[in-house]
């Protein structure tokens, strides 16, 4: 079990009626059960409809949620369609009460500020919250906490909504009609986790390749022990790798190739081994592709929502870490013509990619000029002691 080990906090954005409220509840109805010593605050922004079982909404209610019920057992209504009172905020047809969240933020403000091993729960930090003027300040003080919280953020252009979407050392994803089901397996991962995920990672040239096939002759023999790589052999992934080879592709149908066989390599392989318990270890996972995508001029944060909405983030990454000009002197000696990511200017934007995004993980650097058995112990060595 492990929540919140390197991510302060869960963030998940959707559109409209996308799940995103239904996914909150599921997580906390089993966090809850799970961890009894963790007290879970918060609250659940739930539709009001006139009649039960319509589609004719009226409403939003604020639910309390976990130890928050205890202290406040009643709902407070939100928000309420055509009300006429001119005195208060206006999100499209709806009236926002504001002095009912601002009550329900001064009682998880104090509860929060009362207790340790808490994690904050929040659906949503969206337009209605932000008619409220102490709701910025509550949040702000959540993050400088450092307390853990699991939300919900809306699409909008506020500038607050922009920033915690922006927020380092949080995990984010988005939810649609599509995967909402699939989320609820893929993002349990990040609280109850059997096995363990590590990820061998590199530029071109590091030598990681080398050492996985070593790992893989070695342990080959022990059940605990899962490997695969990435592009995988699958459709997809044959499709990727002469792509890759050729460079004939637009750089939007290699990403999106690269999510199509990420997808299916999670969900077939890395799930299955990892609620069995077993010890995944793989050659080059998602870090590579924003690492490489991301050099070909594709967001870096788009990159990282994109992949890790479909991919469990990994407990640990050992990183080969190697001059650029060494790793150009290893690809032109293997005789081979260089692919489309092996060029030196290419490489410089990769690695300093890799330098942004490993902050975000459990990271174990190895000095790549090392003897490739002593790189297959350290990695073992690594792998034990993790």
């Amino acid at each position: 079990m492990r929540l919140f080990c390197f991510r302060k906090g869960l963030l998940i954005t959707g559109n409209p009626r996308s799940g995103k409220t239904t996914l909150i509840k599921y997580f906390e109805d089993i966090l809850e059960k799970t961890f009894p010593k963790v007290k879970f605050f918060g609250f659940i922004t739930e539709e009001v409809r006139e009649t039960k079982g319509k589609r004719d909404r009226i409403g939003f209610d604020l639910v309390p949620i976990g130890e928050t019920k205890k202290v406040f057992p009643s709902s407070l209504p939100l928000a309420r369609k055509h009300l006429s009172r001119k005195d208060l905020p206006k999100v499209g047809s709806y009236t926002v009460l504001v002095e009912n969240l601002e009550r329900m933020l001064s009682i998880l403000e104090h509860e929060l500020s009362e207790k340790i091993d808490v994690v904050l729960i929040l659906d949503e930090v969206g337009k209605m919250e932000l008619k409220s003027p102490k709701f910025i300040p509550f949040f702000e003080k959540v993050l400088e906490r450092n307390i853990p919280f699991i939300a919900t953020v809306g699409k909008g252009d506020h500038p607050f909504l922009q920033r915690i979407r922006n927020l380092e050392k949080v995990l984010l994803c988005e939810v649609t009609l599509e995967n909402r089901d699939f989320l609820r397996e893929r993002l349990l991962l990040e609280f109850l986790r059997p096995g363990l995920l590590v990820v061998l990672e590199g530029i071109d040239g590091a030598g990681k390749t080398t050492v996985h096939k070593a790992l893989v002759e070695r342990l080959k023999n022990n059940p605990k022990f899962v490997f695969s790589y990435e592009p995988t052999n699958g459709a997809y992934g044959k499709k990727l790798r002469e792509a890759l080879k050729n460079g004939n592709f637009p750089k939007e149908e290699r990403l999106s190739l690269f999510i199509k066989d990420r997808l299916e390599h999670v969900k077939s392989l890395i799930i299955p081994s990892l609620k069995e318990g077993k010890l995944v270890i793989l050659d080059r996972y998602y870090p590579s592709t924003i690492a490489y995508q991301g050099a070909e001029g594709f967001d870096f944060k788009e990159l990282l929502i994109l992949n890790e909405t479909i991919a469990p983030t990994p407990d640990l990454v050992i990183y080969f870490d190697l001059p650029v000009e060494v790793a150009v002197k290893r690809l032109k000696e293997r005789g081979n013509e260089f692919s489309i990511f092996e060029k030196e200017e290419k490489l410089v934007r990769i690695a300093g990619n890799y330098e942004k995004l490993l902050p975000l993980f459990k990271v174990q650097r190895l000095d790549a000029l090392q003897p490739v058995d002593k790189l297959i112990d350290e990695v073992l060595s690594n792998v034990r002691l993790y």
